[in-house]
């Protein structure tokens, strides 16, 4: 029951074909990775094609695909989103979202440990923000809350955030954490993270999980509207 995942949330992007119902490291049978690069959109049928081959997997015998859904850049969330879909329509196959933050979560630490106890998952949201989700280490492994959100750099307080921390994962660059907290450093979800949160999503339900996850509203806003060149007519007036 092979599947494709992809994911353009962030700069680097990963595309790789999996079974979800495969442990762990086996469930990767092909995976490339598009390194720091705005031009996803051009490189993912290529990237698809190419995991596809090294795993000598005909596109018309998977089994579905899974896409991040973000939070991450607004472009490249809807390019993931809008590739996904129009394979699943082409192929006739079911499409399923996958939160990108727990695929960051879940991606190897190796050859880091993990302490027991709270952490927080966090990704560059440019404009001097992270998107921030808290997670717990616990011994039955890890969990992600949802409680995804946007938090300015200037006011990005590693234990406040999660309330105690013990780790931190993703993109850490530029932010004051202290000597004691775990860093695992990483530009993206990796194949086996996202896998491993695609197992965890309702692979049955793909409308309701392909849902972006934008935290934030976008950066786009229309004009102001001047209400003294913008007012409904008078009739008093007569035509105009």
């Amino acid at each position: 029951m092979l599947w494709v995942v992809l994911d353009t949330s962030s700069p680097t992007a990963v595309v790789a074909v999996v079974d979800p119902d495969v442990v762990d490291d086996a469930a990767v049978f092909a995976a490339v990775t598009l390194a720091e690069t705005r031009r996803h959109a051009e490189a993912l049928p290529a990237a698809v094609d190419d995991v596809l081959a090294r795993a000598d997997v005909d596109v018309g015998a998977l089994a579905g695909i899974g896409v991040g859904t973000g939070p991450g850049s607004f472009i490249g969330v809807r390019t993931g989103l809008a590739y996904a879909k129009g394979l699943g329509r082409a192929v006739d196959r079911p499409v399923v979202g996958v939160p990108s933050l727990t695929a960051w979560a879940l991606s190897p630490t190796e050859p880091v440990p993990l302490p027991r106890g709270r952490g927080l998952v966090v990704a560059d949201a440019r404009r001097g923000e992270r998107y921030v989700a808290t997670v717990t280490h616990a011994d039955h492994g890890i969990v992600v809350h949802d409680d995804e959100h946007a938090v300015a750099d200037a006011t990005f307080d590693v234990l406040d955030s999660a309330g105690g921390c013990a780790f931190v994962l993703g993109g850490t660059a530029g932010l004051a954490i202290p000597g004691d907290v775990v860093v695992v450093e990483r530009s993206g979800p990796s194949a086996l993270g996202l896998v491993r949160a695609l197992r965890r999503v309702d692979r049955t339900d793909a409308r309701a999980a392909l849902v972006p996850r934008y935290v934030r509203p976008p950066d786009a806003k229309l004009p102001a509207v001047d209400p003294a060149r913008h007012r409904p007519p008078d009739p008093a007036e007569g035509p105009p």
